[in-house]
C-alpha cells in the first residue's frame, strides 16, 4: 500500500514539474510575443510611411502616426471613417478595383497610385499597397502601406512636360529644316540657271571672239598669237568650270532624263575628277519618280561620294540603285578606312544630318554602317506612292 502511495506521489511530482515547465515556456513565449509586438508597433509608429488597417468595406480601424505628418490628420480621429472618402473622385474607381483585387485572395496584395485629400484641402499623390490579412487572426483586416510620392510625381510631370516641349521643338526644327532645304534647292536652281544661261553663254561668246580675232590677225607676231590661244583656252576652261558648277548646283539631266542617267553621269564625272573609280549599277527598272524623291537620292549620293573623296581614302566605291513597285533603294559603299558614327555625330557635322533630314522629308529611312578599317555602307529606302495610272490585274492575272 505504501509503495503504491509513493508511486502515485512520484507521478504527481513529475506531472507538477512538467506543468511548471510548460507554464514557464508559455510565459517566455508570451514575453517574446509581447516584445515582438512592441517592436513592430514601434516600427509602424515611427515609420515614414502610413500604415492603415481597414475593414473589408474600407472603414479605417487603425492609422499610424505618419498620417499626421503626411496628410495632417490626427491618427486617433481616423478610425471609423472610410478611406474612400479621402480619395480624389477621378481616382476612386481605380482604388475600389485595387481594394477588390486585394480582397479576392488570401494574403493577396495590390499596388495603386492615387490622390488623397490633405487636411488643408490640397491633394497629395500617394503610392499605396493593400494586402489582404482578413483571415489572419492577429490582424483580421486589410493592411495598406501608403507612401507620399507627390514630389516624385511632380518631377515626373515636369519631365513629361519638358519632353513634350522637346518634341515640339524638334518638330519645329524639322519644319525649319524642311523649309531651309527647300529654299536651298530653289536658290541652287536659280543660281544654276544664271550660271548656265548667262555667264556660261558669255564665256562661250568670249572664246568664239578670241578664235575669230586669232584668225583675222594672221600677221601679228607669234607671241601675240600665243597669248590669243591661251586666252581662248582659259575662256573654254572657265566655261567648262561654270558648266560643271551649274551641274553640281542643280543637274539639268535630273529634270530632263531622270534619276538613273543623272546618277550614272555624276558617278562618271566624280571618277574623272577624283581618280576614285565608282561603279554604278541599277537593278529592276523603275518608271518616273516623284521629283522630290529623285532629288533626295541624288543629293544623298553627292554627299556620300563627297565623304568618300574627303575622308575614306578608299581605292574604289560603288553606287547601286534598285527599284520596285512600292519602293526604291539606294546603296553607296566604299572599302575605305571607315569611321565611328557616334564620334562623327558628336562633332556636330552637317553632312550626315543633312542626308538623314532629306530622307526623312520623303518618308524614307537611312542606315549608315561603318566600322573603322572596314569601310562604309549607306543604305536608303524610300517608299513610293501607288501610281494612279497603273491598271489593276484582272482576276485571271493577265
Amino acid at each position: 500500500m505504501e509503495a503504491r502511495i509513493e508511486g502515485r506521489t512520484a507521478e504527481l511530482i513529475r506531472a507538477n514539474e512538467r506543468l511548471k515547465a510548460e507554464i514557464m515556456q508559455r510565459t517566455e513565449m508570451q514575453a517574446k510575443l509581447h516584445a515582438s509586438q512592441e517592436y513592430y508597433r514601434a516600427l509602424i509608429e515611427n515609420a515614414m510611411d502610413i500604415v492603415t488597417v481597414l475593414e473589408a468595406d474600407a472603414t479605417i480601424r487603425y492609422a499610424s502616426p505618419a498620417v499626421e505628418r503626411v496628410l495632417g490628420y490626427v491618427p486617433e480621429q481616423r478610425p471609423g471613417k472610410n478611406l474612400l472618402d479621402f480619395v480624389h473622385p477621378d481616382d476612386l474607381p481605380a482604388v475600389k478595383d485595387a481594394l477588390a483585387e486585394a480582397v479576392r485572395g488570401d494574403r493577396h496584395s495590390a499596388t495603386m497610385e492615387c490622390r488623397y485629400r490633405h487636411k488643408d484641402g490640397s491633394w497629395r499623390v500617394i503610392e499605396a499597397t493593400a494586402r489582404n490579412l482578413l483571415n489572419d487572426p492577429a490582424v483580421n483586416g486589410i493592411v495598406v502601406n501608403s507612401r507620399d510620392v507627390t514630389e516624385r510625381w511632380r518631377a515626373q510631370e515636369a519631365l513629361r512636360q519638358k519632353e513634350a516641349e522637346l518634341r515640339e521643338n524638334q518638330k519645329q526644327l524639322r519644319t525649319l529644316a524642311a523649309r531651309f532645304l527647300k529654299s536651298q534647292e530653289e536658290e541652287r536652281s536659280r543660281i544654276a540657271r544664271e550660271l548656265h544661261d548667262d555667264l556660261s553663254q558669255k564665256l562661250a561668246f568670249l572664246a568664239v571672239e578670241a578664235e575669230v580675232l586669232e584668225q583675222r590677225l594672221s600677221e601679228v607676231p607669234d607671241p601675240m598669237r600665243d597669248r590669243l590661244r591661251s586666252l581662248k583656252r582659259r575662256a573654254v576652261d572657265l566655261s567648262e568650270d561654270v558648266r560643271r558648277m551649274a551641274h553640281q548646283l542643280h543637274p539639268a539631266v535630273l529634270d530632263d532624263l531622270g534619276l538613273e542617267p543623272a546618277l550614272r553621269s555624276y558617278c562618271a564625272e566624280f571618277s574623272v575628277l577624283t581618280g576614285i573609280p565608282v561603279k554604278f549599277s541599277w537593278q529592276k527598272p523603275f518608271g518616273s519618280l516623284p521629283s522630290e524623291v529623285a532629288l533626295c537620292l541624288y543629293r544623298v549620293t553627292q554627299e556620300g561620294l563627297r565623304n568618300v573623296a574627303k575622308h575614306s581614302r578608299a581605292p574604289r566605291a560603288a553606287v547601286t540603285l534598285a527599284g520596285a513597285a512600292d519602293a526604291i533603294q539606294l546603296s553607296i559603299t566604299d572599302s575605305g578606312v571607315g569611321f565611328s558614327l557616334d564620334e562623327v555625330k558628336s562633332k556636330g557635322g552637317l553632312g550626315i544630318a543633312s542626308m538623314e533630314e532629306r530622307v526623312r522629308l520623303v518618308n524614307g529611312s537611312i542606315l549608315i554602317e561603318s566600322v573603322p578599317g572596314k569601310g562604309t555602307r549607306i543604305k536608303v529606302h524610300v517608299p513610293l506612292p501607288r501610281r494612279t495610272d497603273e491598271t489593276p490585274p484582272s482576276a485571271s492575272g493577265r
